[in-house]
């Protein structure tokens, strides 16, 4: 099986957002389809593979760890960020998102 990682959604957005950036231009720079990003930043799709997370993390000019979490095999949950917290930081600033996932 391969290593899944879940996407910080919050931390992308942020990170985009911040340094102006488009859905386009950052799915082109990641080898992804424009759609494919959008569905990563929704939630459509939960699960990255190394490989697309690295990617995304080069192009939004950061290390992947801050993007994405490694997903736990055993168990299926996430090391650090719980689906609820993921949840509520969608919803507030980045600022209480990166103190709750702190």
């Amino acid at each position: 099986m391969k290593n899944l990682y879940r996407l910080k959604t919050y931390m992308v957005r942020y990170q985009m957002h911040h340094a102006g950036l488009k859905v386009w231009w950052v799915a082109e720079q990641a080898g992804v389809h424009k759609t494919t990003l959008r569905r990563w930043l929704s939630g459509r799709i939960v699960h990255l593979t190394q490989m697309h997370l690295e990617k995304l993390a080069e192009s939004l000019g950061v290390p992947w760890q801050e993007i994405g979490t490694a997903i736990s095999e055993e168990s299926g949950m996430s090391e650090s960020v719980t689906a609820p917290v993921v949840q509520a930081c969608q919803k507030t600033s980045f600022e209480s998102c990166k103190a709750q996932t702190a």
